[in-house]
């Protein structure tokens, strides 16, 4: 037996732990379920022995206790217990010495249905990704039929039809559904930890297939390649993955991924997986702002503007791209300056140093400050309209060489940005098939002459070229002749 509160000993169903106890002591095991119904924990001391039984959840809350009469008196817990749930006992010393026999059994099995049932929503109630209000809000359902997969906690996980013949999974409030029938519980304790290989979608339903190819269900949003999440590995249907991971502002999702885009490891993440995003993006997974809309990319040929310096940002909380510290604070403005109110941001990440510039925010987070480091995704400030052209957004720009609070949005210093990258980089004379997608150049005297430039910065896609782990600066340098 453990004495370990962290690592106790674990028992079987229907099979006993014999021990001894002669001085004070917690003793602490473990069991887990497969069946969902009453569960009876017995001790049963020698004469000359008292104890008391104590038992736990996963997150240490006490659920019920049977406490010492005389010695060799039995003690005996029945409670009611999920499916896939995890159990911690305490069998504590009282009086005496001498041995016990643990065991732990099914009094009684509920049986859950063989087929999902279909149960009426009462009312109109909002959905979530999620058990619990801190995810992200799925939509909503309104009197109509639902398949309900499962209870997990206070919410039901619910199956209905959206749009054509598409079908979305969501969890919903218990109250929503007054007359649910018999239904199965579900308690998570086998997960782990994952790592997207290859940038994809990340769908409300599996497919009814084994094939990545899913348009049987609604789209939740993109997710990086090389970001972490938690895989909750029971729920694989079809070999569609249930997987958990933080989103916009910080709200989790849930949702269903091809199991075999994921692996145990982070994977390396190089200039093979160089990703420019354009107007009417919406930002990622993985990424810092992760669920904002871009309003004009990087050099974004599909806006009528020429050799934009940066990313425009439609949101509400403008986000640190990388852990760092701050280097400047641009606290007044003027009027359409094209600036406004901006924060610097220093990164050194695999021994490169670069910068992140945080343009037109609304207000500046009071605890900012020189020097001050920051978490990546960290609040820097509102975004807002300061100092730009009427219309709300971020503009965020990544550069190296110095750093500067005020840079210029377009390749450009005059109001009607005439010039492309490739006319101030001087490269316009090559076709686009002969240098690399992003860097307008192939050799060394290229990137430190003819990379583009705004008043002696050069800057790169701040998604991109910098991807989730800003290697690809460094790489770019490296790869040159």
């Amino acid at each position: 037996m453990s004495k370990d509160f962290n690592n106790p000993t674990r028992i079987n169903l229907n099979n006993s732990y014999i021990g001894n106890l002669t001085t004070y002591g917690d003793n602490w095991f473990y069991t887990e379920f497969n069946q969902s119904g009453t569960a009876v924990f017995e001790v049963v001391p020698s004469s000359g022995l008292s104890v008391n039984l104590y038992i736990y959840d996963k997150n240490d809350n006490n659920l019920a206790i049977s406490t010492s009469g005389s010695q060799g008196d039995l003690e005996r817990i029945e409670y009611n217990v999920s499916a896939g749930q995890w159990i911690r006992m305490d069998v504590q010393y009282a009086s005496g010495a001498g041995s016990f026999a643990l065991t732990c059994k099914m009094k009684s099995v509920v049986t859950p249905p063989t087929t999902p049932a279909i149960v009426n929503v009462s009312g109109t109630h909002t959905t979530y990704y999620g058990p619990n209000t801190s995810y992200m809000k799925a939509g909503s359902v309104s009197n109509e039929s639902v398949t309900l997969l499962w209870q997990e906690g206070s919410y039901y996980f619910i199956e209905y039809n959206i749009s054509g013949s598409k079908k979305k999974r969501a969890y919903v409030r218990t109250w929503a559904i007054p007359s649910p029938g018999t239904i199965p519980s579900r308690t998570w304790n086998s997960t782990g930890i994952r790592y997207i290989l290859n940038e994809g979608d990340v769908y409300t339903c599996q497919a009814s297939s084994h094939s990545s190819n899913n348009t049987q269900s609604k789209k939740i949003c993109t997710i990086a390649k090389g970001t972490e999440v938690t895989y909750f590995s029971v729920e694989k249907p079809n070999g569609w993955a249930f997987i958990e991971f933080t989103y916009k502002d910080g709200q989790k999702v849930r949702g269903y991924y091809w199991a075999g885009f994921m692996g145990g490891s982070k994977p390396y993440l190089s200039v093979n997986d160089f990703k420019s995003y354009k107007k009417n993006y919406t930002i990622p997974a993985g990424y810092s702002m992760a669920g904002y809309t871009l309003s004009q990319g990087f050099n974004d040929k599909s806006t009528n503007r020429k050799g934009h310096l940066g990313y425009d940002i439609l949101g509400t909380k403008a986000r640190a791209l990388f852990a760092g510290k701050v280097v400047g604070l641009r606290t007044s403005y003027e009027t359409n300056d094209g600036l406004g109110l901006a924060v610097v941001l220093e990164h050194t990440i695999n021994n490169q140093t670069f910068y992140s510039n945080y343009h037109h925010l609304q207000s500046i987070d009071k605890d900012l400050y020189d020097g001050k480091t920051v978490s990546k995704n960290q609040e820097v400030g509102t975004i807002g309209d300061t100092g730009s052209e009427g219309a709300t957004h971020l503009h965020l720009a990544v550069y190296t060489d110095q750093k500067e609070k005020r840079i210029s949005g377009y390749c450009s210093s005059g109001s009607d940005h005439p010039y492309t990258f490739e006319q101030i980089s001087k490269v316009y004379e090559y076709k686009s098939g002969n240098y690399p997608k992003y860097f307008y150049g192939t050799t060394k005297s290229d990137y430190s002459n003819k990379y583009p430039r705004c008043k002696g910065l050069r800057f790169y896609d701040p998604y991109g070229v910098v991807s989730t782990e800003a290697r690809v600066i460094s790489e770019y340098e490296n790869t040159l002749t």
